[in-house]
């Protein structure tokens, strides 16, 4: 069939559900029977003012701009999360186009820029994750654009993956009233690319110093099946194939130095899996989407057939003694890092293991959370005893492709896969953290440990070179010679920023993402990947993050660490630092929880299963979570945890509260006569509520707060031995010292210490 005939199935099928009233506004006419002249014919009046037309390209003339996505007005209007059909109201996803529907729609507009594949420019041949994006998210950040990566990041879960055509994207939570996480995946294609050192035409997302002289591929013609892709080829097949890895329980004991327990195979699975028994691919249209295979939970035991025993046994491994370096919080079995060639630190095993599931002489497993407070100690201290190993659906992979039928045969660059953890805050992306610190002057130190740099800023390491050829096994998926491979986690543009383009700032959104811009550049051990290397250099690897994965999470989320912007922060569930304020709501009420016992809130866990401080004993203590009695591993493998309310923060919302927050505690150490940066203040933030409207507050502490705003609640807690909860061993208490108020609006801060007189000043 051709293009043309798929394009008008389309368009026939979303014309009537609301779309055709919204292109005629623009001078389109969906009905007109010669639909290829008018897709093509320049528009008299593209009105910018529409909803959701505010970011498209201004050189956008026509509906269809052959080989321009930016500037084709049907494809915005159908691929933008912002346009919705007129009236846009009462939508149902079957009012908007499916993927595979925007899939024909890309391959049409590049068909009709009759491109020769000699007519490129030292051409190759890459795959790419990419992903239409609105004008605040583009590659530019000018206007609505495509943005493509050749590293693309899925999400494993415990639900089917879930494509929302209202946000034209995927979502966490899973189809109708399931439970669980939706895995999340990611959407490659294959490109004609250019292999070049960056020109003026062209856009690098958030560019780094020394580029001009690096090596990167940019896409110009995307591949597909058929006659209508290249004048003079004929495209018969376009298959991808995948390899995928996870081997982290192997480098837990080859690398780390942990003894296994007779009879168990450490080179067999689930020591070492591959891609039957982690992802699959689906095809959608001419692109592929790599799927992680959904489990029954994030986490699971391990088990294999122990060739000692004759039968199969949960895998177990004897916990050595604590000592100085192999403990975390005292509860995680800590493996230290190796300082590479290049001087960096390097993860050759998981950094931390999961040690509190013992396993009895009969195959039992017993909790060791559930032991009284001296017994646990010892019991973690002392060592000795048999652990069982858990499973997580992790791993990093490459995705290729074989292209069919051309009469000649360019370079192959395969793509660069990671699947990971769950995205506990899915509208949230590393890179807005970035710039708001570079906007405000800050310096990396702002957060306790870490900084926000988004992994699209790499370029000193190369994905993991033990991956196999997804098409030719007895060869490498990446060449390590190759120095186009050391800007894999780039984000780039198919096109610079067209002149008279506004600029978009930050708004709320719904869309989600695949692309490292949404992920962490900081390895220590990282969130989405870590880092390894050897003489040869570094590279991107997933057995260096936790084994599973949540032991890892707790750890780095408590601490405020490394990805700030990638991951939730709950610093203050335990008493700790924090930086990027969650609400009480998202943290999880307490039982005791004033606000519970009020009747004000009903009580439950947070995303994580735990529950956020809160006050108690006529606020002269402080009730928290222990750190080292949380236990997120047991939690995963119990399904209890899970984004929640989390799904809800964009960043937007982030930002806002970083700013507030950062607003209390300068504007508190200002009072206090110290000047001690947000990092290491000694305020601990207790409460923390949205306030939909000030004026409407019994509490407002100033008749000149109006509008929305937030409440922020900080002590700082005597300097005291921390007091053991005597109902709860997973809690203990802290007395208050001083307690600090802190009421805002977007220009307006309110604060007091005790039962001082409270001040109010503009905010910066």
């Amino acid at each position: 069939m051709q293009l043309i005939n798929q394009v008008r199935s389309v368009v026939q099928r979303l014309a009537p559900k609301g779309w055709a009233a919204l292109m005629a506004q623009h001078g389109l006419d969906l009905h007109a029977p010669n639909l290829a002249a008018e897709l093509v014919r320049p528009l008299p009046h593209i009105d910018r003012s529409l909803p959701g037309f505010e970011d498209f390209s201004p050189q956008g003339k026509a509906a269809i701009e052959p080989g321009s996505i930016a500037s084709s007005l049907l494809y915005h209007a159908l691929a933008s999360p912002d346009v919705y059909p007129d009236p846009p109201k009462a939508r149902s996803a079957e009012d908007f186009p499916t993927l595979e529907e925007l899939d024909v729609i890309e391959n049409y507009i590049f068909s009709l820029a009759r491109r020769k594949l000699k007519s490129f420019k030292d051409p190759v041949i890459a795959i790419f994750a990419y992903q239409y994006r609105a004008g605040a998210r583009s590659p530019h950040r000018r206007h609505a654009e495509m943005a493509f990566s050749r590293a693309g990041i899925a999400h494993v879960g415990t639900a089917p993956m879930q494509y929302d055509p209202i946000r034209r994207g995927f979502w966490v939570a899973p189809i109708g009233t399931a439970s669980g996480i939706a895995v999340m995946p990611a959407r490659y294609g294959a490109f004609v690319a250019e292999r070049r050192r960056p020109t003026t035409s062209d856009t690098v997302l958030h560019s780094q110093e020394g580029d001009a002289s690096r090596v990167f591929l940019f896409p110009v013609h995307k591949l597909f099946v058929g006659d209508e892709c290249l004048v003079d080829e004929n495209i018969s097949e376009l298959l991808f194939h995948e390899f995928h890895r996870n081997e982290k329980l192997r480098r837990v004991h080859v690398a780390g130095g942990l003894s296994l327990s007779p009879g168990f195979n450490v080179n067999a699975p689930p020591f070492v899996r591959s891609s039957d028994q982690l992802v699959t691919l689906q095809s959608v249209g001419a692109s592929t989407l790599l799927i992680p295979v959904p489990r029954a939970a994030l986490v699971e035991l391990a088990r294999q057939h122990n060739a000692a025993s004759g039968r199969e046994e949960i895998i177990h491994f004897s916990v050595p003694p604590a000592n100085s370096s192999n403990r975390f919080a005292d509860s995680s079995f800590d493996i230290p890092p190796l300082t590479l060639p290049s001087g960096n630190d390097g993860r050759s095993a998981p950094e931390y293991v999961h040690i509190r599931t013992q396993v009895s002489s009969t195959g039992e497993t017993v909790d060791i959370n559930r032991l009284p407070d001296t017994a646990f100690d010892a019991t973690l201290m002392n060592g000795n005893y048999e652990a069982a190993h858990y499973l997580d659906g992790s791993c990093d992979g490459a995705i290729g492709v074989q292209v069919n039928s051309l009469s000649k045969s360019p370079d192959l660059y395969n793509g660069f896969s990671m699947v990971c953890a769950p995205d506990f805050l899915p509208l949230v992306d590393q890179i807005d953290v970035q710039l708001w610190m570079e906007a405000r002057g800050l310096d990396k130190n702002y957060f306790n440990q870490g900084h926000p740099d988004p992994l699209c800023d790499g370029r000193d390491a190369q994905p993991n070179p033990s991956l196999l050829h997804p098409v030719d096994h007895s060869d490498g998926a990446f060449d390590r010679a190759d120095a186009a491979n050391k800007t894999v986690m780039a984000v780039v543009g198919q096109a610079p920023a067209q002149s008279g383009g506004t600029g978009f700032q930050l708004r709320s959104r719904s869309a989600t993402t695949w692309l490292p811009d949404a992920a962490s550049n900081v390895f220590e051990p990282g969130w989405d990947t870590s880092m390894f290397g050897d003489a040869k250099g570094d590279f991107y690897v997933n057995y260096g993050l936790g084994s599973p994965f949540p032991e890892d999470a707790k750890l780095c989320a408590a601490l405020n660490s490394f990805w700030p912007a990638a991951a939730p922060d709950v610093g203050r569930t335990f008493g700790m630092f924090t930086a990027l304020p969650h609400l009480d709501e998202e943290l999880g009420y307490h039982p005791r929880h004033p606000k519970v016992v009020a009747g004000q809130a009903e009580s439950g866990p947070g995303w994580d299963g735990e529950f956020g401080p809160f006050f108690s004993n006529n606020k002269k203590q402080v009730s928290f979570s222990r750190l080292k009695r949380s236990d997120y591993t047991t939690r995963a493998a119990n399904n209890q945890i899970g984004p929640g309310l989390l799904t809800r923060i964009d960043s937007a919302e982030m930002l806002a509260r970083m700013d507030g927050y950062r607003d209390c505690v300068e504007s508190f150490h200002h009072q206090i006569g110290s000047r001690k940066m947000v990092r290491n203040t000694l305020l601990r933030l207790i409460t923390a509520e949205r306030v939909a409207e000030w004026s409407a507050r019994k509490d407002r502490m100033d008749t000149t707060l109006t509008g929305p705003g937030y409440l922020f609640v900080f002590v700082v807690p005597k300097d005291a031995p921390e007091q053991p909860d005597p109902t709860d061993n997973r809690r203990f208490t802290q007395a208050v010292l001083q307690r600090f108020v802190c009421q805002l609006t977007e220009t307006l801060l309110t604060s007091r210490i005790d039962n001082k007189p409270h001040e109010t000043a503009p905010r910066r």
